[in-house]
């Protein structure tokens, strides 16, 4: 044999023991199935059940096994020319609907596709076809119709499907849109406030910030109603200012909580549409815990109403819209359970320094009067915005240091609640503090009374009203500053 004969055969032998090698691999590797089936799904064709467009559609009924509550009609809107259709359900057109969702189940009744054809159908209880869970019955525009039952689902997550116009049983994907019941379709916006952009913010793509203008609370949770107000230019150096039980400055970062939960108010489900009477007191509504009403950007009103809490959530209405939503109690109870007291400033008054003529403080062993007097800053004035050269006076008409009584200004309205109480005032104050202004001719008188609850508290009492209590050390830490104030020394310690 020749040399090169037998070189060549000894080559086609090993390229033979190598084949069989590879052969053995591929045949035992136990993720061949599994990567050949996934390789079919992916490039295998799908087999269309119908193929049509969605301005076809004339009407779609959707009905469920288990929830005839549920099932519903969809129904095609007028569309403008050559505007894709927009569906509604039939009974809801006047509510907002979720029309993406209504869209892609649309899809489901004029193109729907399968992924395999098992074949004739010989025995729908196996498939659970013999009481599907969901029926489809399209009818078109011009008048024929599709329909289809959906029976369990497959192990690979699609659906067994059975058509009215074959008897072969079908696997198709459904989306979990054509899943949802009525009430899952109803949009569950309830509140999204957008404040208009100046040409400025538009110029330079920033956003406005939305302000609100007043709110109001009232309803079965509040002995009295409460309104607030926004007064930036307020001199109570707060945003916010409650007007009503009685004027008080706001607690500007709670009342802010609030307002960003109202800016984007959503629901987790909805509970009812078109309520009637009997279901309005079923949720609550008969007599709602909160009435929230308010202001934004001057010219959008709207009204929020809270009803029964469970442990789903809490129900809520908005304006005139016919529809209960389900909002997570956490967010609800941010506007519903508010109370005057964690609406109110921790402080007791907040009055600026420029307005006050008078601090007055006294107890039945001491009395001091601190006198303001203002000159007009020439230089640092505007015709909007004045601005005041400030001297005082001690008692006894000593001069003082205007800076160290800023500081003392600071520890008397620096006061703050401590709590909430029930508790009524008796006898006589042991210490009042008095701001009188230049320009109103009127007072703020805060009074503290001995607490009979604890030995640690005094009530605070402002203008007549009993606001909450203060630590005792608060107050002795104020008689201290007053009486270092009096020598110009050490005050703010």
């Amino acid at each position: 044999m020749k040399k090169s004969i037998k070189y060549l055969l000894i080559i086609l032998a090993v390229v033979l023991v190598l084949g069989a090698a590879v052969l053995v691999l591929v045949l035992t590797d136990p993720n061949r199935g599994a990567a050949e089936e996934e390789s079919s799904n992916a490039s295998a064709d799908t087999i269309s059940l119908v193929s049509k467009e969605a301005a076809d559609v004339a009407s779609m009924e959707i009905s469920f096994r288990d929830d005839a509550d549920g099932s519903y009609t969809l129904l095609p809107q007028e569309a403008s020319d050559g505007d894709e259709p927009v569906f509604t359900i039939k009974g809801l057109e006047t509510i907002s609907l979720k029309t993406s969702a209504l869209k892609s189940v649309a899809s489901f009744g004029h193109s729907l596709t399968a992924t395999k054809d098992l074949g004739a159908l010989e025995n729908k209880a196996e498939y659970g076809l013999d009481n599907p869970q969901i029926s489809v019955k399209v009818t078109f525009t011009d008048g024929s119709t599709f329909a289809y039952d959906v029976g369990d689902e497959t192990p690979n997550g699609g659906y067994y499907i059975k058509t009215a116009d074959s008897d072969n049983l079908y696997v198709s994907t459904l989306g979990t849109n054509l899943l949802k019941k009525k009430l899952e379709l109803v949009d569950t916006t309830i509140l999204s406030i957008t404040a208009p952009q100046t040409e400025e913010e538009a110029a330079a793509g920033t956003a406005a910030t939305n302000v609100f203008n007043t709110l109001k609370f009232s309803g079965a949770n509040f002995a009295e109603p409460i309104e607030i107000v926004n007064e930036p230019d307020s001199t109570i150096m707060s945003t916010y200012l409650i007007k009503k039980p009685r004027e008080l400055g706001c607690n500007d970062e709670n009342v802010g909580k609030i307002t960003t939960s109202l800016e984007s108010l959503s629901a987790s489900s909805v509970a009812a549409v078109y309520p009637d009477e009997a279901v309005l007191k079923e949720y609550g509504f008969e007599n709602p815990v909160c009435v929230l009403e308010f202001t934004a950007n001057d010219t959008e009103h709207h009204t929020l109403r809270t009803g029964n809490r469970t442990d789903a959530g809490t129900y809520v209405m908005v304006d005139d819209v016919q529809v209960v939503y389900v909002v997570d109690n956490a967010t609800a109870s941010g506007w519903a359970d508010v109370t005057l007291h964690n609406l109110r400033s921790v402080f007791l008054l907040l009055p600026y320094i420029d307005n006050v003529e008078k601090v007055e403080i006294k107890t039945a062993d001491v009395s001091h009067t601190f006198t303001l007097s203002r000159t007009l800053d020439e230089e640092k004035s505007t015709e909007d915005d004045p601005s005041y050269i400030l001297t005082v006076k001690g008692t006894a008409g000593q001069d003082l240091t205007i800076d160290t009584f800023r500081k003392f200004y600071q520890v008397a309205i620096g006061v703050q609640l401590f709590d909430a109480t029930e508790e009524e005032p008796e006898g006589k104050p042991y210490l009042t503090l008095t701001y009188r202004y230049y320009d109103s001719g009127e007072a703020d008188v805060v009074e503290f009374y001995e607490s009979k609850e604890s030995d640690r508290t005094y009530l605070a009492v402002v203008n007549g009203a009993v606001d909450g209590v203060v630590k005792k050390t608060t107050l002795e830490s104020l008689l201290s500053n007053a009486k270092d104030m009096e020598n110009d020394v050490n005050v703010g310690a």
